[in-house]
């Protein structure tokens, strides 16, 4: 008799505690269906963000700065090579370098209008407007050394073509070179957080621990009830696996492309951009020095210190070995001594010799290895770009359709789960 009222006073008591159990089990299994949709498609919808930015805008818009400096640097080595060529007693030809210091400057106004449209920080958007209020000032100089080298006063000319060239050095090319790397800064910013994994941890341990919830609700409904299956806990734990494994393999995809993009791209499609702006400047400070004509060796300073700059960067292990790759380190000590030379002749006054090195198109000249080794830069800077278009697109694309799967499954869990225990509850009542 006591055994008996022992076992129906055990029944009663989990006849009474087990429907407070199951519906705080319900709450539980609620919270967590909502926590992972809902945190899970944030978490989607960050990191596919970042990938696209990275991808289509910022990576797209350093490309347009350092597209904007070149302009400006080219548009100066243009028309003053152009014009230091034109002696006393000769007519100036300067109709295509004209054309192309045009081209020039109106690529760079297509690129400061996308720049300035970007919405960019106020770094870039004071550098801009500096470029914006001076580009007019530079072309009126121009434009006036050209009507004065066309009415053969060729001293009044050259005194606005130098002043037009240190202009372009002074403020033009530092300005661009600030946009530059403000938005270099802002892509690598942003590479980092496309390849940062702490917030995905954070996702597949929420996971892991629904997963582990789940596992023990469904035990201990089993010792309860003697079912050992619920339909309701199956489907949950069936979309929590599909949307947990789909998450993780897309991220590990993005991660693998997005790396890829960084390493074989990004990196040594910088490396390449910048050391064009040094060879740029390299060129621009020995035809400025051939215009100054002071013997002042701060510009050969600050080649030497360019030279240093392309140096390191053409000998970073980042570098590709790619054809264009040697070819732009095999022809930079040649130029870089040429450069030299041209300096040394300044120091001693020879400004004839320095004008036919620096102006010389043919092997060995200045302007020859500038090109050559201009153009290799290029070369390596637009093959890594492709690299990085590729690769960046389908890191991009890994998410495609994840976020709306993974918000569906935490409706599905919340659902499933709470349709599944109330079929127990219910059996209480």
């Amino acid at each position: 008799m006591a055994a008996t009222a022992l076992a129906a006073r055990v029944r009663t008591r989990h006849v009474r505690t087990n429907p407070r159990r199951l519906t705080v089990l319900i709450g539980v299994l609620l919270v967590l269906s909502f926590g992972w949709g809902g945190f899970g498609g944030w978490v989607i919808a960050t990191y596919s963000g970042t990938a696209r930015a990275v991808a289509y805008t910022d990576e797209p818009l350093s490309l347009r700065a350092q597209q904007l400096y070149a302009d400006l640097a080219n548009a100066d080595v243009a028309i003053t090579t152009a014009y230091l060529r034109v002696g006393p007693g000769s007519a100036p030809s300067t109709r295509v370098p004209r054309q192309q210091f045009s081209a020039y400057l109106a690529d760079a106004s297509r690129q400061l209008a996308v720049l300035s449209a970007s919405s960019p920080g106020p770094e870039v958007t004071s550098a801009v407007a500096t470029i914006v209020g001076e580009l007019p000032v530079y072309g009126h100089d121009v434009a006036i050394a050209e009507t004065e080298y066309n009415q053969g006063v060729y001293p009044a000319g050259g005194s606005f073509i130098e002043v037009a060239s240190v202009d372009a050095h002074l403020t033009l090319l530092p300005a661009a070179r600030i946009v530059y790397q403000a938005e270099n800064a802002t892509v690598t910013s942003a590479e980092g957080r496309a390849t940062s994994a702490p917030v995905v941890i954070t996702a597949v341990v929420l996971a892991v621990v629904t997963a582990a919830v789940l596992a023990g609700i469904a035990i201990w409904l089993a010792r309860r009830t003697n079912r050992r299956l619920n339909v309701g806990l199956v489907v949950t734990g069936a979309a929590l696996l599909v949307s947990s494994v789909w998450l993780g393999s897309a991220f590990a995809v993005a991660f693998s492309d997005l790396s890829t993009a960084i390493s074989q791209g990004a990196v040594p499609a910088e490396a390449a951009a910048q050391a064009s702006i040094d060879v740029e400047a390299i060129r621009g400070d020995s035809i400025l020095n051939l215009i100054a004509r002071s013997g002042t060796p701060s510009l050969s300073q600050d080649s030497a210190a360019q030279q240093r700059s392309v140096t390191a960067l053409t000998s970073a292990a980042s570098w590709p070995s790619s054809p264009a790759g040697r070819k732009a380190r095999a022809g930079e000590d040649s130029w870089y001594l040429a450069n030299g030379q041209a300096y040394q002749y300044g120091v001693k006054l020879d400004y004839a010799a320095e004008q036919r090195l620096v102006l010389d198109t043919g092997p060995g000249g200045l302007a020859s290895g500038y090109s050559n080794l201009l153009q290799e830069l290029i070369t390596v800077r637009e093959t890594a770009q492709s690299t990085f278009q590729a690769s960046a697109t389908a890191g991009a694309g890994a998410f495609a359709g994840l976020e709306v799967a993974v918000i569906a499954a935490g409706l599905v869990m919340a659902a499933a789960s709470a349709w599944g225990l109330s079929q127990r509850l219910r059996e209480y009542r």
